[in-house]
């Protein structure tokens, strides 16, 4: 099973996500009738209120009740359409957390299209309407539960774990370690999230950005988890351990005063190069001048990573794809197009002699159409001096 990169984790309290339903569905522009559209956004927005229990508006309850049968075979179809492109997608760039995100809100759409049908007396069961729908769902469910466990479900879904994703209650539990002991769904078993993260799973983030929505969520959630969580990164900055761009980011969020750019200040010597150097790189050779590895985490939403070489005369950004290639690596004005022999991407960057602070605007796109983008402002430094 692979570690989810994407999606936001952790259910937290179901407070906001139920306001935010209230409030789509109260302004939610309903297709005319005999309107050229699939109808997904309003049968999203009407299976998310259903399954959180919510009054549809009236307005919403009369266009479920005049949908013709001849344009639900048509949303029947498009439905079934979206699954099967999911499914095809999951095969081919393995990128499970933005696709279980997407079967969920498929499942959404299937309990609208249940109301639909209950509506005009009509069983799922025992009508052939909805079975082209149903089929791709099984299809697609058989895939993901060959690759993800209904810990990973939860860490990809996030806040919409309190709909209750009981389409996953067949998967495997997965690791409890990774939500702080709990296991969610199965039978008889919640599925909502509660409680902060675990400390394994914030030293992750902190350090590498994976589990992004979990330990966020958490700490939109819970004040004082926030105010601890802040704390952490600041000293992780001014210690300068391993910080993640993603955490950097958030802490810029909480924070309007801070600085536009995310900084780092990298020092420069032969020890500290040696004990920083990227797992995935050769060491240094004889003669040739050692390199600072700053490990910038994951690129969310893409599923990638990224660090920084850094040496006394140039900075290189490298980026490693997961199961979802990448198209292209822009840092500054200079672009990359392809990926090296090796299967990374790099752009490199000139620094002045000396030492020098550099800017880098980062932006990275995948083949999906997934775009990642950062201003970083990185600041290179001799160790030897920083110390007098």
């Amino acid at each position: 099973m692979s570690q989810l990169r994407v999606g936001v984790a952790w259910a937290g309290r179901p407070e906001a996500l139920r306001q935010r339903v209230e409030e789509r569905l109260l302004k939610l522009e309903l297709p005319a009738s005999g309107a050229d559209v699939d109808g997904f956004g309003a049968l999203l927005a009407v299976g998310d209120g259903l399954r959180l229990g919510l009054r549809l508006p009236a307005r919403v309850q009369r266009w479920l009740s005049e949908v013709e049968l001849v344009r639900l075979r048509g949303f029947v179809a498009a439905l079934a359409e979206r699954a099967e492109t999911c499914r095809a997608r999951l095969s081919t760039s393995g990128a499970e957390g933005v696709l279980l995100l997407c079967r969920d809100q498929l499942d959404s759409a299937r309990v609208a299209l249940v109301c639909v049908l209950l509506g005009r007396g009509l069983f799922p069961g025992e009508t052939a309407v909805i079975e082209p729908f149903e089929r791709a769902l099984a299809g697609f469910d058989a895939e993901l539960r060959a690759r993800v466990s209904r810990v990973e479900v939860a860490l990809a879904l996030g806040v919409r774990v309190a709909l209750g994703p009981t389409w996953a209650d067949g998967f495997e539990p997965g690791s409890a370690a990774l939500l702080g002991g709990f296991i969610p769904g199965g039978a008889g078993s919640s599925w909502v999230v509660n409680g902060p993260p675990s400390d394994a799973a914030v030293a992750e983030y902190l350090a590498h950005g994976v589990g992004r929505g979990g330990v966020e969520s958490a700490a939109a959630n819970d004040a004082a988890f926030a105010e601890d969580l802040a704390s952490v990164i600041k000293s992780a900055i001014e210690d300068r351990s391993e910080t993640s761009l993603l955490a950097r980011r958030w802490l810029r969020e909480q924070e309007p005063a801070r600085p536009g750019v995310l900084e780092w200040n990298v020092l420069l010597s032969a020890r500290l190069a040696a004990a920083s150097r990227d797992a995935r790189s050769p060491a240094p050779k004889s003669g040739e001048v050692a390199a600072v590895w700053v490990r910038l985490g994951v690129l969310s939403p893409l599923d990638a990573e990224a660090s920084l070489r850094v040496t006394p005369d140039e900075v290189k950004l490298c980026v490693y794809p997961g199961q979802a290639p990448i198209v292209r690596v822009e840092a500054n004005a200079v672009a990359a197009t392809s990926p090296t022999p090796e299967g990374h991407w790099e752009v490199s960057l000139r620094l002045r002699p000396g030492g020098a602070s550099v800017p880098l605007a980062v932006r990275v796109v995948g083949s999906d159409g997934l775009e990642f983008s950062e201003r970083l402002q990185l600041s290179a430094e001799d160790a030897s001096n920083a110390a007098l």
